[in-house]
């Protein structure tokens, strides 16, 4: 009995994350066009191929080398440009779906394993963070799921803590400040099996920093010195890596709301030993320290993952130990709520969708037409995508304050390019008769941005690129 729960758990871990892969790769959103956030990844990894100046900006991306290498890692194995810029981070998000599994059957039994493999996929908050974005966030899921794993079997062999500081210390080279709470929760874990020792806790801690120690510095020297990175970029918070923007209360708990009736039964019918037994020990010690790094760096991706897991335990193991009188009618409780919640989901919005587009257009449109020596600046809100497309530099431009550029071009939303002429052609109005007037003309327009000149028209230069350009030159 005991071996064929072992193979049919093995061959969940395979199967699982093949499905999980599939599922994220024909997802709308892996396909689409990147946003701020993903372009200045995208544009630092453009500086790691090709050197420091392959799109000149002043900005860097919130992420270290170590993230950045992983994202570059992957040969480019399919069509979709934007599907390969996040391929990378797809399949580690499939293989930490893997690791998941096994780290629930290791806790509790393979069907917690499995129920939180398809937890995590079914939850829109939890899918973000398994690779349908572009960013550093599959990497860190699938270092915390295998160092997990490792601390979970701490208490069996002494292997496993050199283990877990190694994956430790991967999490910490990509998450930095966000991940500290992972070696934290091994030696919590030790002090709890009564291990903890000057050794072991020195192996703990010393094989965390030295692997993290050493990823980023020869991430580094190997890569991002040349593509002009720093050593330790600030992040989104001091030192902290993970988008905190992906995870947020707010959000996620509505997504959570079928599970509560499953939940509260569960905890009904567990019996109150089971809940201080050691697997759940590990769960709320985990819970409790990763939502303590959440208040602390903002980030909290690794409470969440606690939270799936502690709801796919107890309501698994609770409804098996539930009388079917009760455990029916919750079951379809929860199903009527996660129906009801994905119809009442509105879909996103046509509107969103050209707007991507448009704005990937008009990126690819100031790239190929407009010179390389001429000063394009452009709305902060779609800067680095227009950089990003455009394989150019753009300047910023803060909302509202289009009227102080000092550029050859701009591109604005519609609404703000006729406020900008407006308060050009007043100010015209009142020059001298001997002062060059200000010019304003549109040049192109793709759904709500409007690319316009604002320098006056030049005797010596055309707007576009010379002859031998290869791209056709629009009349």
């Amino acid at each position: 009995m005991h071996q064929r729960h072992r193979v049919r758990v093995s061959l969940a871990a395979l199967v699982l994350p093949f499905c999980a892969l599939l599922l994220l790769a024909r997802m709308e959103p892996s396909r689409r066009p990147l946003d701020e956030r993903e372009a200045a990844l995208a544009i630092d990894l453009q500086r790691l191929r090709r050197g420091s100046d392959a799109v000149s900006t002043e900005t860097h991306g919130p992420w270290t080398s170590t993230t950045l290498s992983l994202v570059a890692g992957t040969p480019r194995l399919v069509g979709n440009r934007e599907l390969q810029l996040r391929l990378p981070g797809m399949l580690a998000g499939a293989a930490a779906i893997g690791v998941f599994t096994l780290l629930g059957r290791q806790l509790f039994a393979p069907r917690v394993g499995i129920a939180m493999a398809l937890l995590l996929l079914a939850l829109p908050g939890t899918r973000q963070l398994l690779g349908v974005g572009l960013g550093g966030e599959p990497f860190f899921l699938l270092a915390m799921a295998i160092a997990l794993l490792a601390i979970r079997e701490m208490g069996r062999t002494r292997a496993a803590a050199v283990t877990a500081g190694v994956a430790c210390g991967v999490a910490l080279a990509v998450a930095g400040l966000d991940a500290v709470w992972l070696p934290v929760l091994a030696l919590a874990w030790l002090r709890v099996l009564q291990g903890l020792t000057w050794r072991s806790a020195g192996v703990i801690a010393g094989t965390s920093a030295a692997i993290a120690a050493i990823l980023l510095v020869v991430g580094w020297l190997v890569v991002g010195r040349d593509a002009g990175l720093p050593l330790l970029p600030t992040g989104y918070g001091h030192y902290a890596y993970l988008d905190p923007t992906l995870v947020q209360p707010r959000t996620i708990a509505p997504q959570l709301l079928p599970l509560v009736p499953v939940v509260l039964v569960g905890l009904g019918s567990l019996r109150s030993a089971w809940l201080r037994s050691e697997s759940f020990r590990l769960v709320w010690l985990w819970l409790a320290l990763a939502t303590v790094s959440s208040a602390s760096t903002g980030s909290s991706a690794g409470a969440l993952v606690a939270i799936v897991t502690a709801a796919a335990a107890i309501g698994l193991l609770g409804l098996e130990h539930t009388r079917r009188l009760v455990t029916l009618p919750t079951c379809a409780i929860a199903l009527g709520i996660a129906f009801g919640m994905w119809r009442a989901t509105p879909p996103v919005s046509e509107s969103r969708l050209l707007e991507r587009w448009a704005i990937r257009e008009t990126g690819r449109f100031v790239g190929r037409v407009i010179d390389e020596q001429r000063r394009v600046a452009a709305d902060a809100r779609i800067a680095r995508r227009l950089a990003y497309y455009g394989n150019r530099r753009i300047e910023q431009v803060p909302q509202g304050t289009a009227t102080a550029v000092d550029a050859d071009y701009l591109v604005l939303p519609r609404d703000e390019y006729r406020t900008f002429r407006e308060r050009r052609s007043a100010t015209s109005a009142g020059h001298t008769a001997g002062a060059a007037p200000a010019s304003l003309k549109r040049v192109a327009e793709f759904g709500g941005w409007v690319v316009a000149r604002i320098a006056p028209e030049s005797t010596g230069r055309t707007a576009h690129r010379g002859a031998d350009s290869p791209f056709v030159r629009p009349q």
